[in-house]
């Protein structure tokens, strides 16, 4: 959620927050389980950087990577909610290919390049601010 609309629910001028949500997606369960009473009726967007955007004016609280959310200085963390793990990071290649060996070193490459942002794409490495 935005700094701004953290700052004003605490102060109490915001009562109840709207999930900004993507299309015909919903809110996972999990999510529902923080701090902040929400509103039933979502906010929907039409793509990801409409809903970046309508979290980064106050228009609710949305799921996000943590990759994406923490890097965004207008965001912060929603409080007491935990970190749910959404799946693994995959590189795929075609067929035969991996085993040539410009395809194998691009992939040692990435994978080496990937392994110091382990914290961050595990949602490990944020401010707290």
């Amino acid at each position: 959620m935005s700094r701004d609309l953290l700052a004003a629910w605490r102060a109490g001028a915001a009562d109840r927050i709207r999930w900004i949500v993507r299309s015909r997606d919903g809110v996972s369960d999990w999510a529902r389980e923080g701090e902040i009473p929400t509103v039933e009726v979502p906010f929907r967007t039409t793509d990801a950087e409409a809903q970046i955007v309508a979290v980064r004016q106050g228009f609710g609280m949305t799921t996000l990577p943590c990759f994406v959310g923490d890097a965004d200085k207008l965001l912060v963390r929603v409080p007491g909610t935990a970190l749910c793990l959404f799946g693994t990071l995959w590189l795929l290649t075609q067929g035969e290919t991996r085993k040539t060996k410009r395809v194998r070193l691009f992939t040692e490459f990435v994978s080496r390049g990937l392994a110091g942002y382990v914290p961050l794409l595990a949602g490990l490495a944020y401010s707290s601010n």
